[in-house]
């Protein structure tokens, strides 16, 4: 315990001289009132996550050995996890930016915020292949990460990359938690969640769409409606979720079954037919489009390439989640380079879904989804219930 409070006091260190780094670096370009706005809630992230550490300092072993011995040290995974989090606290800060963003600074968010959220597919995996998965890293991953989304969702909000309801991205876990201590506090039954593999995937996706929708070169309505689509799954998610812990909708009972089963085949069947939309529009429009502009760079045509290829991914239901991000990708050049145009909805409206169910009925190869079933670095199990 000692060696890992000393870690501790290491953090915090590293956690001060961001704050005064940070603070002298912004003074050269910001007014003082927003210098000092930034200072302050770039502490109160950091406190809340040093917060956090001291307190589950405790929990420095692995799963299956409580009871025994901490671990000495903290782990490559946990560092990691550590240092995500001086990012997210930076990029917290930024709520209190002058806007608009001055062009020098207009990029830091979408870096702080890269930084603070991309290396969580690696912290787990590289915790997983040392063997050095504990439960202060489950801990301290969940808890970065809700603070992280909390963060940008406000942000978003606020630089009008997204409506004012996608605050509730950021909001709807400490909702969630505050919902079961308050039935705990009443003495009402808490009911353990299903398993399901959705709420990963969701998280991870949504991740990614705001590491690229705080990109000052990308805004609404292409941010606005992609940012719906990406947030609807998790926020329905913990509507069944909170059904589901307070025993309106349990598992093992024929309401959740049938509940199971009408999703599955809705699972089944919406796919081809999204395929079918997505493909045929990309095919028509979205790569004639890029092939056809008034100065087409290599960049351009390639990208005409990258839609036709996933396009034709789509039609025969062959590694149809890559080809929704391929397609994806291909919009979001079409549009810096062209504008938005209605017909850019058509494709975030039918590839986007995709991410999430698959390829569905009908299909040729499904190969990637084990890319997207389980984490990097874990080893393959029976399908998660849903």
């Amino acid at each position: 315990m000692a060696g890992l409070q000393r870690r501790w006091w290491v953090l915090t260190a590293l956690s001060f001289m961001l704050v005064v780094g940070g603070g002298y670096a912004l003074s050269r370009i910001w007014p003082v009132r927003a210098v000092f706005g930034w200072v302050g809630l770039t502490v109160v992230a950091l406190a809340v996550q040093l917060s956090l550490f001291r307190r589950h300092l405790g929990a420095n072993y692995r799963p299956a050995e409580a009871g025994r011995p901490l671990l000495a040290d903290l782990g490559p995974g946990n560092l990691i996890t550590l240092g995500r989090g001086l990012g997210i606290a930076a990029f917290a800060g930024f709520l209190a930016a002058p806007l608009p963003l001055d062009a020098h600074l207009a990029w830091a968010p979408a870096l702080l915020y890269a930084l603070g959220v991309l290396p969580d597919f690696l912290d787990g995996a590289l915790a997983r292949a040392t063997g050095r998965v504990t439960v202060l890293g489950s801990i301290l991953d969940m808890e970065y990460d809700s603070l992280a989304m909390l963060a940008v969702s406000a942000l978003a909000v606020r630089l009008g990359k997204v409506p004012w309801w996608l605050i509730g991205l950021g909001l709807a876990r400490y909702l969630f938690v505050a919902g079961i201590m308050w039935r705990q506090r009443r003495g009402l039954p808490v009911y353990d969640l299903p398993a399901s593999n959705t709420r990963r995937l969701a998280a991870g996706f949504q991740m990614a769409f705001f590491c690229v929708a705080l990109w000052p070169i990308f805004g609404p309505p292409l941010t606005a409606l992609a940012g719906a689509l990406f947030a609807a799954p998790i926020l329905v998610g913990f509507g069944r979720d909170w059904l589901a812990v307070s025993g309106v909708l349990r598992h093992d009972t024929p309401r959740y079954r049938q509940y199971r089963r009408l999703r599955q085949r809705a699972w089944m069947w919406l796919p081809p037919f999204l395929r079918l939309m997505g493909g045929g529009v990309a095919l028509s429009v979205l790569a004639p489009g890029l092939w056809h502009t008034a100065t087409p760079g290599a960049v351009v045509w390639l990208t005409g390439v990258l839609a036709a290829m996933a396009a034709l991914g789509l039609l025969v239901g062959a590694g149809v989640r890559l080809g929704a991000i391929g397609l994806l990708i291909a919009v979001c050049v079409a549009v810096v380079w062209s504008g938005f145009v209605a017909w850019h909805s058509v494709l975030l409206i039918s590839t986007i879904p995709l991410l999430y169910t698959g390829a569905g009925r009908l299909a040729l190869w499904r190969g990637e989804d084990a890319l997207f079933d389980r984490r990097p670095g874990e080893m393959p199990t029976s399908p998660a219930e849903d």
